[in-house]
């Protein structure tokens, strides 16, 4: 009866081994199937830079550990931003960058002389980092304005656990069942731009 139960002992160790077995070998080839993945959608993001279409552009996927290690300048920027608002690694969802450049030409043609002389031409220009305007004069009735802005954003999306109902004690937030409240940060580089409204829509699944 005893080398039975020791039999059977030995069996059910056995099986169990070889279960914790299969599980892990089975969670590594699931980790390494994602860092595959991963790696692939990234050669995809950085080839859509080039070859996509102008409107559009490919998602990367990497942790945190990867970002910050990442010697690519725009990666670089993009984390710094987030670390200026003093965003936690963990709480960070998500990140943007986009660069925009706006161009407006205006030619204005009357049907008046403006100017007198025959030899009157002046062009000049005001420019700083995030605009370029020029105007161009010219006899007897031009009057071109060539004006260009430029604008660098980053969108940091962030999450963070609050209260679903808040205590006026902080101690007593503590043990507050809690949801988790995501926060979009848009900054925008250039100072002729204005946001005037914005929304972002998460979609649950």
């Amino acid at each position: 009866m005893r080398a039975k139960l020791i039999k059977w002992g030995i069996i059910i160790l056995l099986v169990a081994g070889a279960a914790t077995t299969i599980w892990v070998m089975a969670v590594k080839i699931k980790n390494q199937q994602l860092i595959i993945d991963n790696a692939l959608q990234n050669v995809s993001a950085y080839a859509s830079e080039v070859d996509s279409l102008e409107n559009q552009c490919k998602v990367f996927k990497m942790d945190i550990n990867t970002l910050i290690n990442l010697t690519d300048s725009i990666m670089n920027k993009m984390y710094a931003q987030a670390k200026a608002l003093k965003i936690k690694d963990k709480q960070i969802e998500g990140l943007q960058y986009r660069a925009d450049h706006t161009e407006k030409i205006v030619e204005i043609h009357t049907r008046d002389t403006i100017f007198i002389q025959s030899d009157f031409v002046l062009d000049t220009c005001k420019t700083d980092k995030w605009s370029s305007i020029c105007l161009h004069m010219e006899y007897p009735n031009v009057v071109d304005i060539d004006a260009k802005f430029d604008n660098e954003q980053y969108v940091i999306i962030h999450s963070k656990k609050v209260p679903i109902k808040p205590r006026k004690c902080k101690i007593a937030e503590w043990f507050t069942r809690k949801r988790t409240e995501v926060t979009v940060d848009v900054i925008s580089e250039s100072p002729y731009v204005t946001t005037k409204k914005q929304r972002f829509v998460e979609i649950v699944k």
